[in-house]
């Protein structure tokens, strides 16, 4: 006979429960960086206090002198919500009719696709967004004139492709000429995280229409065209990424990028109640989710300008402590791409040490960028087959990170790479995994909480389980991280 419900449930269970949620936190390797906190918690918020000042009563004094003012030491609070990521699978009745008696093997082999697979593709999502989740997608190189002439499309500026670092998933419908497929962005210069808008547009600075207009994945020079809506009046200056807000100069650093964030408020009416990035394109927020339901990657956490509550801007100098050291590769004007060097990732440790006293301690980037240390490496170290050709490799070091399988063993400085594909090629970000953590509310799992996997779906002989786990990714110490961008993609 047919085996009922609790049996196919216990069969779920012990075949597929357990060993899967083991599996799914193995093979998310960006993602198992960030330790699991559950003891965070307040009511329906997470908090983390973090040091942003120093006690400023200190100091000499001559004999008999006063003593210095008394201080304190400085904290924000960090705070935050949970995050929910899901996976859903179905089978029929006639599947389902499939488990009999104690065979629990061919029940397994009805079910294995999707109960294995399922947990595969959230792991996928999960990895993906732990690097550029949220609004923060990714960044500008480039720092150049921006030139808004009257454009093809009524009071847009002409197209501009700017180099880019980061994830095209929520790019992808973005064409030159359709504008109302394109995404509205807000951009942030990353020396001091203030915003920067177009000047003749008639918008606030949190307002600005700036959008992504068409995206180019070549893996040599991949990019985005940016362009300005401005009135037809003052179609005439988006002026330049150096003096761009208010019109007033603004000179960003040589040296820093510029993040690219999805813009949460629509720019023209939106349509069927959801918010669109441009007028009619892609959705970012509303029922369905979006970047404002997702976890927030380590791109947001180096770079947005409110972090998780706390505001680090350069402006208001109240927890500008936070800010994370974010450079380009070429730190000359144009900071178009350029060839990796020891130099550089020997100066980012250097200002890590500097400003910071802190060493990372992963060096994360993709898989290309690897290859092109290893042959930098190679090409420095071993052309005379000098018996240091492989000095950075130290297999105690990567085999106590856990790396995973396929990881090569590179290191610099003892320092490992982690290699994920969901890191875009351009650049590495050096983290100090110690100060990151996942504010966990559920842990992946299977749902059952009223005991059983599976469910029968109303009015239909289908039956249906779903994965769940409710976090947050969150970095306490930003200013520990570093993040270099702006290197030659091959």
């Amino acid at each position: 006979m047919a085996a009922n419900v609790a049996s196919i449930n216990s069969i779920l269970k012990r075949v597929y429960k357990s060993p899967i949620q083991r599996a799914i936190n193995d093979e998310v390797w960006a993602y198992k960086l960030f330790k699991m906190r559950s003891d965070l918690w307040s009511g329906d918020t997470w908090e983390q206090p973090v040091h942003v000042s120093r006690n400023s009563g200190v100091g000499n004094r001559l004999e008999g002198g006063i003593l210095p003012t008394a201080g304190n030491q400085g904290y924000a609070l960090l705070r935050g919500g949970e995050k929910s990521t899901y996976g859903r699978f179905e089978v029929t009745g006639q599947a389902k009719a499939k488990a009999r008696g104690a065979n629990s093997g061919a029940f397994a082999n009805v079910m294995s696709e999707e109960m294995e697979r399922l947990p595969k593709d959230v792991a996928n999502l999960l990895n993906r967004l732990s690097v550029s989740g949220g609004f923060a997608i990714g960044w500008l190189n480039q720092r150049r004139p921006s030139l808004v002439s009257a454009g093809a499309l009524g009071d847009a500026s002409a197209t501009q492709s700017w180099q880019f670092q980061g994830d095209f998933t929520a790019l992808a419908q973005a064409t030159a000429a359709d504008i109302t497929s394109w995404v509205r962005v807000r951009l942030f210069r990353t020396d001091t995280l203030q915003e920067i808008t177009c000047a003749n547009s008639g918008t606030t600075a949190t307002t600005g229409d700036i959008f992504v207009a068409g995206i180019d994945q070549d893996k040599t020079a991949p990019t985005v065209d940016l362009r300005a809506v401005a009135t037809a009046a003052a179609a005439a200056d988006f002026n330049t990424l150096t003096t761009l807000v208010g019109g007033a100069p603004v000179n960003v650093a040589d040296f820093a990028p510029i993040l690219v964030v999805l813009h949460d408020v629509a720019s023209t009416a939106a349509t069927g109640g959801v918010t669109y990035g441009s007028g009619t394109g892609l959705p970012v927020s509303g029922a369905l989710g979006g970047p404002a339901a997702q976890q927030v990657g380590i791109f947001g956490n180096l770079g947005l300008a409110t972090h998780f509550t706390v505001d680090r801007t350069t402006a208001t100098g109240t927890a500008d402590i936070l800010q994370a050291h974010c450079v380009t590769a070429s730190k000359v004007a144009a900071g178009d791409r350029v060839d990796m060097t020891v130099e550089m990732i020997q100066d980012v440790f250097d200002t890590l040490s500097d400003e910071e006293g802190v060493t990372p301690d992963i060096i994360l980037t993709n898989a290309h960028q690897r290859t092109k240390y290893l042959g930098l490496m190679i090409g420095t170290f071993g052309a005379a087959g000098a018996a240091n050709a492989r000095f950075n490799v130290d297999g105690n070091k990567v085999g106590k990170m856990d790396l995973g399988p396929d990881q090569g063993g590179w290191a610099y400085s003892n320092i490992p790479f982690q290699v994920t594909r969901h890191y875009p090629n351009g650049g590495m970000t050096f983290l100090k995994t110690s100060d990151w953590f996942r504010p966990t509310l559920l842990e992946g799992t299977f749902a059952d909480d009223d005991g059983n996997i599976l469910s029968r779906t109303a009015n239909a002989d289908v039956w249906e389980g779903f994965w769940k786990q409710y976090d947050e990714i969150a970095c306490k110490l930003p200013n520990h991280q570093a993040h270099l961008t702006g290197l030659n993609t091959v």
